[in-house]
């Protein structure tokens, strides 16, 4: 049986969905967090209104976020909630919403590179690209993308919106080399945070292969903040590329 602090977690978590509260870490909440949760708690899932008082039990007794999660039976009714039906009500309100806590963003990751062969792998040219394919929605979940070289008098570049590919040529295939890419997702991205790709790049006359890594994006569903609005995402798109 699933113990009252996964439940009470699991609990909270669904009713933050469709709550305006600040932060999904619950940890984080402080007094008034709890106090705002608890009245929205009260207004979803109680019409008599005798739970009422709760929410200024809790303040009362200074129940943050972290102390939240820590709270057992036992103390529940220590601070008066003794109440079967209350201490239920508590422990599993609102858990059918548990399933819309996250969704699933399939994306394509297409890395290759540009290659002008010249007379071989000392005075060809070549530069990076990355391409995406899959949910037209996915490019918005990429926070930035970082190019590294790995050579020594070569710029590590980072950029913040498509197209992603290297400005300038590197002249010249080095013995073994590769191209390391750094994928960085959005704060709402649950998992992966970051996705690394490392592409060898040899000489050719011909066009380079092109490699695909398939991602799967588990993400948060968004909420709006206090005023309803929707919370923002980091200013990324609105950069242009960087230098590292």
């Amino acid at each position: 049986m699933e113990g009252w602090k996964d439940k009470k977690r699991n609990t909270i978590k669904s009713l933050f969905l469709t709550q305006l509260l600040p932060s999904f870490d619950i940890c984080a909440w402080t007094e008034e967090d709890v106090y705002f949760w608890m009245q929205q708690l009260v207004k979803k899932g109680d019409t008599s209104g005798e739970m009422s008082i709760y929410a200024s039990l809790f303040k009362e007794h200074h129940i943050t976020g972290r102390r939240l999660l820590l709270l057992k039976e036992e103390d529940l009714k220590d601070m008066g909630i003794v109440s079967k039906g209350h201490i239920i009500h508590l422990k599993d309100a609102a858990s059918d919403n548990e399933a819309s806590e996250e969704k699933v963003v399939n994306l394509e990751l297409v890395f290759g590179y540009h290659l002008k062969p010249g007379n071989g792998p000392e005075d060809c040219k070549w530069k990076m690209y990355m391409e995406m394919d899959g949910d037209e929605i996915a490019i918005t979940y990429i926070k930035d993308v970082t190019f590294n070289t790995n050579l020594p008098d070569a710029e590590i570049v980072k950029m913040t919106k498509p197209p992603f590919v290297m400005e300038k040529w590197v002249v010249g295939i080095q013995k073994d080399q590769t191209m390391e890419c750094i994928v960085t997702y959005e704060n709402d991205v649950r998992t992966p945070k970051v996705t690394k790709h490392v592409q060898p790049v040899q000489w050719s006359q011909v066009k380079p292969q092109d490699e695909v890594k398939s991602i799967q994006l588990k993400i948060q569903t968004s909420l709006p903040n206090s005023e309803g609005n929707p919370r923002s995402r980091s200013n990324s798109s609105k950069s242009t590329g960087a230098k590292v």
